[in-house]
């Protein structure tokens, strides 16, 4: 199968042809004859070099959860950093993440998991996905401190994912929809301010919201119980 260098090349070859295939039509879809062909490479190149379809499918989403290359050096400057500074970080590196899917299938892939999970997904979001969650939520929390497994932390991760995952995975509608606009969502220094500032603000909402309704509850509650 040639040198360390083609060996390299041909898997590069196979992940690329196999996530425009599977990000259009599905793991189901998908033969690896269709694969091959997009490829350009041999039939005996899956076996070889990934010993299944289904490795190969696995292969596909780690790839396409790929960070950035600038991510890293974001996640490092973010644990040295106050915790409002660390949160703008971590919501950089965020937008970040999302904008080094130059390539169309790695989000069109993340987005039919999202909506159908196989089995190999959940192994993508329990080895990479998880970890990057938890991160996020430590940041988080201490920037508003609150634990980080708390339900304000959680729903302002959650609404801070959705800001940045729609911001830079929608452009071309927001372009569309709102063109004046669109054009701030290039400048993710800028974005990232914003969403952090929203971020704490969706936790504190949430509090608002949330923790004190069981109060208001139990008061409604005793007074429906007095005689």
């Amino acid at each position: 199968m040639g040198n360390s260098g083609d060996s390299e090349q041909t898997r590069g070859l196979l992940i690329d042809a196999a996530g425009e295939l599977f990000a259009e039509r599905g793991f189901n879809g998908v033969t690896a004859r269709q694969i091959v062909a997009k490829a350009g490479v041999s039939l005996g190149a899956i076996p070889y070099h990934f010993g299944s379809m289904e490795n190969l499918y696995r292969e596909t989403l780690f790839e396409a959860c790929k960070a950035s290359p600038n991510a890293g050096s974001l996640a490092e400057q973010a644990e040295r950093a106050e915790p409002h500074e660390a949160l703008r970080l971590a919501v950089l590196w965020t937008l970040q993440e999302y904008s080094a899917s130059e390539v169309s299938w790695h989000v069109k892939l993340i987005e039919r998991e999202f909506l159908d999970p196989s089995e190999s997904f959940r192994e993508v979001v329990r080895l990479k996905l998880q970890p990057d969650w938890d991160w996020l939520c430590s940041i988080l929390g201490k920037a508003v401190g609150q634990p980080a497994n708390s339900e304000p932390v959680l729903f302002g991760v959650v609404t801070m994912f959705t800001l940045a995952a729609t911001l830079v995975t929608y452009g071309p509608l927001i372009q569309q929809l709102a063109p004046s606009f669109s054009k701030r969502t290039t400048d993710l220094q800028g974005l990232s301010r914003i969403l952090a500032a929203l971020t704490i603000e969706a936790v504190e909402q949430h509090r608002s919201q949330f923790v004190s309704l069981p109060t208001k509850s139990r008061r409604q509650s005793s007074k429906r119980k007095r005689p």
